[in-house]
C-alpha cells in the first residue's frame, strides 16, 4: 500500500522540525503531511552543534551573506520571543583579543565599546541566545506531532519522479508525495536523491564537552576564534571553534592545542582534564549562503546553513511558506 500526502518532509533535524513547525503554523491547506527521518541523536548534524544565536555586530548593507545573517537573527529572535520553546535560555557573551589586529577587528564590528569584564579583560559584550538541541527539537516535534499524516523513524531509500507525483521510499513504507522538501544536509549528498542538490561542501565542525560543570550564570567567552560556552540550565560546557575544511577528521594535537590555549587564559572555568570531543558534518554552499531551490516540480532542496543552522533555518522556512 502506499501512502498518499501533499507533503513529505524528509530529514528530522533543526531545518525539517522548523520547516514542519512553520508550515503547521501557517495552516496552509495541505492533505496530510508525512516527516520522515532516523531519530538518531548521535548522527544528526544538529544534535551535535554548539547551537550558539548571536547577532555578532553584523549590519545590513554590506553584503549578500550580511543582509541574510541579520534577518534570520531578527527572525528566530522574533519566534524566540513569542514561543518561548524549551531549550532556550539567554546569556551574556564577551568578545575579548589577543593583538591589536584582532582588537580592531571587534572595533569594526562593534565600535569602540569595550568594558571591564568579570574575567580580567577587556571586551566587549552582547546578549545572546544558547539553545539545548535536544530540547529544543523535541519541543518543536511534539508540538506539531498531532498535525502530521505520517510520522516514520526511518532513512529514506529512494526518491523517484513519476509523471505526477514523487514516490519516496524507506525500508519498509512507501510514499505518494505531491510535494517533498529535502532537509538532509550534509548527509543528503550521501543518501537519496542526491543528484537533485545544489552543489556544496560537506565540512566537519568539532567542539569539546563537558557535563555536570556548576557555575551560577550561563555565560560565552569568545577569545581567538574560539567560544567557551556554558549554559547553566543542563551544567554543559562547550569549547568549539576547531572545524576543518576537508575531511570528517582534525588532528588531536590540533584539539588539544586550543584546548591548553583557552584552558590557560580561562583556568577557573576550563576544567584541568579533557573533555568528549564532538563532531558534526555540516554543508556549506557558495559564497556561505542558504539556499532555498524547487529544482525540480514539487521538490525543494534546502541547505547550505554551515554554522548558522539554528538561524538560517527560520529564514529558509520563513521564505519557503511564501512560495507554497
Amino acid at each position: 500500500m502506499i501512502n498518499s500526502v501533499d507533503c513529505l518532509i524528509i530529514g528530522r533535524g533543526v531545518a525539517g522540525a522548523v520547516i514542519l513547525d512553520y508550515l503547521v503554523a501557517a495552516q496552509i491547506p495541505l492533505e496530510g503531511i508525512a516527516w520522515i527521518g532516523p531519530l538518531d541523536k548521535e548522527s544528526t548534524c544538529s544534535f551535535n552543534s554548539t547551537a550558539l544565536v548571536a547577532k555578532q555586530g553584523v549590519q545590513k548593507g554590506l553584503s549578500e551573506l550580511g543582509d541574510i545573517l541579520s534577518e534570520s537573527f531578527e527572525i528566530t529572535e522574533n519566534f524566540i520571543k513569542r514561543e518561548n520553546p524549551h531549550g532556550v535560555e539567554t546569556a551574556q557573551r564577551f568578545h575579548f583579543y589577543r593583538d591589536d589586529i584582532e582588537r580592531e577587528k571587534l572595533i569594526n564590528r562593534f565600535g569602540d565599546c569595550f568594558e571591564q569584564s568579570p574575567f580580567g579583560l577587556l571586551g566587549i559584550s552582547e546578549m545572546v541566545y544558547l539553545i539545548n538541541p535536544i530540547e529544543y527539537l523535541e519541543y518543536l516535534s511534539k508540538k506539531n506531532t498531532s498535525s502530521l499524516k505520517y510520522n516514520e523513524d526511518a532513512f529514506v531509500i529512494n526518491v523517484t519522479r513519476k509523471e505526477d507525483y514523487w514516490l519516496v521510499k524507506t525500508g519498509a513504507t512507501e510514499y505518494k508525495a505531491k510535494q517533498v522538501i529535502d532537509c538532509t544536509g550534509a548527509y543528503g549528498q550521501f543518501i537519496h536523491c542526491h543528484s537533485l542538490r545544489p552543489p556544496a561542501k560537506i565540512v566537519s565542525g568539532h567542539y569539546i564537552e563537558w557535563n555536570n560543570i556548576h557555575f551560577e550564570k550561563s555565560m560565552v567567552l569568545t577569545y581567538g576564534g574560539h567560544n567557551l560556552i556554558y549554559r547553566s540550565s543542563d551544567k554543559t560546557l562547550l569549547l568549539s571553534g576547531t572545524a576543518v575544511k576537508d575531511g570528517t577528521m582534525v588532528p588531536r594535537s590540533e584539539i588539544l592545542n586550543i584546548y591548553e590555549e583557552m584552558r590557560d587564559q580561562f583556568h577557573n572555568i576550563v576544567p584541568k582534564t579533557m573533555g568528549r570531543v564532538k563532531i558534526g558534518a555540516r554543508e556549506k554552499a557558495r559564497k556561505r549562503l542558504p539556499y532555498l531551490r524547487e529544482v525540480n516540480k514539487g521538490f525543494f532542496s534546502i541547505g547550505g546553513y554551515y554554522k548558522n543552522g539554528y538561524t538560517f533555518s527560520h529564514y529558509i522556512a520563513h521564505k519557503l511558506v511564501r512560495k507554497l
